[in-house]
């Protein structure tokens, strides 16, 4: 994939976590120039729900 502000070839994107409009979202970001490259939304991915039933049997 390359960035489409610096055209830079990125292997793998950074993410971090931010809540947009009180959904937390992971922002796929640009290691060299901080360009937001992608959203993804957890809630409507299920990620949550995977993540606590994973939590649910480990205890």
């Amino acid at each position: 994939m390359k960035c489409p502000h610096c055209k830079v070839k990125i292997e793998s994107p950074r993410a971090q976590h931010a809540c947009v409009d009180g959904v937390e979202v992971l922002i796929m970001v640009c290691p060299e120039c901080e360009t937001i490259l992608g959203i993804i939304n957890h809630t409507h991915s299920g990620y949550f729900d995977r993540s606590q039933a994973m939590q649910d049997r480990t205890r």
